[in-house]
């Protein structure tokens, strides 16, 4: 058998002997480059994947890849086009890796495979792209400054409601020492973000960085959300938070969410009841906005693998998409993309006996 073997190893040697100073003779006789350099050559002229995907027939496979449409691809490269270093040889790349590492979840070396490029150009291009994208975008997360007149016809009695609030948490990757200030009270670490939903379903507001053990409410405390609230106006929050001035709460002890209701009767008993049953109907909408997020971008639904300060731009990267894709194509809500979306918000609902533990926003 040993001898088998070598006879093989030796007739493969011989063959691509031969192959070499074949095409060595080619080279010679044509009086072109080396067979390193046609080799180099033959990379070079290849059809780059994102080029494959743009120009491909089927539109949702591109979407499927970068969760928007080309032509919204092209505007938003567009805007940040300006803030891409000039010394990149394929700009486009950059806000490529970006989106797809945004949309799907993708390691450096899932996306060194399917773009062709070096680990270190992928962390690279991630940073490069996360900084175009917040740099761009960010005016697109705001307050509201009025209540627009389509949400006050259908929910006349929250005429002055601004925004609605809830918290999410987005699962993180700490160190050792770290991991008990983050780690929720489901167990595994995340980061709790407050966000707020205009009655458009855009974001409006923002705030990432406070650890997973972290109440609702310390966040709230904590966020300076309260100071953009404009005067005269409150926001519609779930029991997780306190009765406040600028923070209009359901009433507790009664039924509130909506497929409470629809046991039994399904109607409300008492007056209690159908303040709450407006209440949820009118605050639906921040749930709505979570879920949408977490379709389109699978970054949120996974641990997010890297330095907590590019954690915490990613995930406001994923937040100015949203509106930029929402501003471009109103009934774009990503409800073609698969993912397993698990809303934890009818748990977060429930107060949360263990006192709240101290934390600190500044990393």
């Amino acid at each position: 058998m040993d001898g088998d073997d070598e006879e093989d190893e030796m007739w493969i040697i011989q063959a691509v002997g031969k192959l070499i100073k074949a095409l060595r003779s080619d080279c010679r006789e044509a009086g072109s480059e080396s067979v390193e350099q046609r080799l180099l050559r033959s990379g070079e002229d290849t059809i780059r994947t994102f080029e494959d995907l743009y120009n491909s027939a089927n539109s949702f496979l591109f979407r499927d890849h970068f969760r928007m449409k080309a032509d919204d691809f092209d505007a938003l490269y567009e805007l940040c086009k300006p803030l891409i270093p000039t010394k990149i040889e394929h700009p486009r790349e950059v806000i490529a890796v970006t989106l797809d590492w945004l949309g799907r979840g993708a390691s450096c070396r899932d996306q060194e495979l399917k773009f062709s490029l070096a680990y270190s150009t992928i962390h690279r291009y991630r940073r490069v792209g996360l900084y175009a994208v917040v740099t761009a975008l960010h005016y697109m997360v705001k307050m509201p400054s009025a209540v627009p007149d389509d949400f006050v016809s259908r929910f006349p009695y929250f005429e002055q409601a601004i925004a609605a609030i809830d918290g999410v948490h987005i699962p993180v990757v700490v160190t050792r020492s770290d991991a008990e200030r983050f780690r929720n009270r489901k167990g595994w670490t995340s980061t709790n973000v407050l966000i707020a939903s205009d009655w458009s379903m855009n974001v409006a507001f923002l705030y990432v960085g406070a650890e997973g053990a972290a109440h609702d409410s310390m966040v709230l405390s904590h966020g300076e959300f309260l100071l953009s609230v404009p005067d005269c106006h409150y926001v519609i929050a779930d029991a997780g938070y306190a009765l406040q001035p600028q923070v209009l709460t359901p009433y507790r002890g009664v039924r509130y969410h909506r497929k409470e209701f629809a046991e039994g009767t399904g109607r409300p008993a008492n007056k209690k009841e159908l303040f709450n049953l407006r209440h949820a109907k009118a605050r639906n909408i921040v749930e709505r906005l979570i879920g949408c997020l977490k379709r389109r971008f699978k970054i949120l639904r996974v641990p997010i693998e890297c330095e907590f300060a590019v954690a915490k731009a990613a995930i406001f990267a994923c937040a100015c998409l949203h509106n930029f894709i929402r501003q471009r194509n109103g009934a774009d809500l990503a409800e073609d993309m698969c993912g397993n979306v698990s809303d934890d918000a009818e748990d977060d609902n429930e107060e949360d006996a263990r006192a709240p533990l101290p934390f600190d926003f500044s990393e």
